[in-house]
């Protein structure tokens, strides 16, 4: 019984074990960093003015998701979590192949129903629960108020049609990734999807760990995307 109390202190402390804690082992790459700026609007305007084809990006019809996995021996008493973005800006100048992305860490939400059932996880997490994730999200593992912005910058590979290359800027460290994409025209717009993973250590960011890791999450995020454009 006392096991049992102290376990259920254990979750209620750390939001339903909800996401990672950071460690910034890489001195030169977190510590040393300066927060990236967001997308440059200006930069595609003058391009778009200079003749290129520029795509805007339909804030209200994109989205990426995150899926977050629970871990450990005693993971059947946790959640996975859905993390989502809702307010993508950017642009992709198809004339020169490349795009560039952004969003801010603080308008994300997790666990929305609709999303939960999109990826067939398990409705009715409390609104408690929710808030308790999405805090220690923020403040204990993502530093949200230091590192607000995530930025991608995407670029056509020529010799490999279909897929882009990409530089994802987190928490103050950049890291480089080739991924494939599926550009589906749809009532007179262009949708990119894909699917990638990335790692929190890749990051800076140590997975969240208790009880000598008999509960965590584990250390890959899946990441799904709808961009319009």
């Amino acid at each position: 019984m006392r096991f049992i109390v102290w376990l259920s202190i254990v979750l209620w402390l750390t939001g339903c074990s909800s996401l990672m804690e950071t460690s910034p082992t890489n001195q030169q790459e977190v510590a040393g960093s300066r927060p990236f700026k967001g997308f440059n609007k200006q930069l595609y305007q003058h391009w778009q003015r200079s003749g290129d084809k520029v795509l805007w990006v339909n804030t209200q019809h994109s989205y990426i998701l995150v899926s977050v996995f629970k871990g450990g021996s005693l993971a059947p008493i946790g959640h996975d979590h859905v993390v989502v973005v809702h307010d993508l800006i950017g642009a992709v100048d198809d004339t020169k192949g490349v795009g560039d992305f952004s969003f801010e860490l603080n308008n994300m939400a997790v666990d929305e129903e609709n999303y939960r059932a999109m990826m067939h996880l398990p409705l009715g997490i409390s609104e408690g629960a929710i808030k308790g994730t999405r805090s220690n999200m923020l403040n204990k593992v993502l530093f949200a108020d230091q590192y607000p912005l995530v930025t991608i910058h995407a670029q056509k590979l020529k010799d490999n049609p279909g897929f882009v290359g990409l530089v994802i800027n987190l928490h103050g460290v950049s890291q480089r990734k080739i991924i494939a994409y599926h550009a589906i025209s749809k009532d007179g717009h262009v949708h990119l999807t894909g699917q990638t993973a990335i790692t929190q250590t890749q990051f800076g960011i140590k997975p969240f760990s208790v009880l000598g890791g008999a509960l965590e999450v584990k250390n890959e995020l899946n990441i799904q995307f709808d961009i319009e454009i």
